[in-house]
């Protein structure tokens, strides 16, 4: 007989509510509008990611963010567990 396989599960992102996500949008969309820096904590990304918003795609659902070094990061909105300014 072989072995079972052990099930392998994924690790979940934390589960927010609608409130939560609207608060978390419309911070972004003042943000986009004012060009103010943000520090922006991802889900399964070890450091944070500092920069300011250059587009919000609504299509795709991501995140354009420009950092200090000019890199551009396409980050999903879903990913985005918390934005705090500088």
């Amino acid at each position: 007989m072989f072995p079972k396989p052990s099930k392998k599960y994924k690790e979940s992102r934390p589960k927010r509510d609608d409130l939560e996500l609207e608060e978390l949008a419309e911070r972004l969309m003042e943000a986009k509008e004012s060009n103010t820096l943000l520090t922006f904590s991802v889900w399964r990304r070890e450091d944070h990611l500092t920069g300011t918003i250059t587009n919000m795609d609504s299509r795709t659902q991501s995140v354009h963010i420009a950092d200090k070094m000019g890199e551009l990061h396409k980050v999903p909105f879903i990913d985005i567990l918390a934005a705090e300014s500088e």
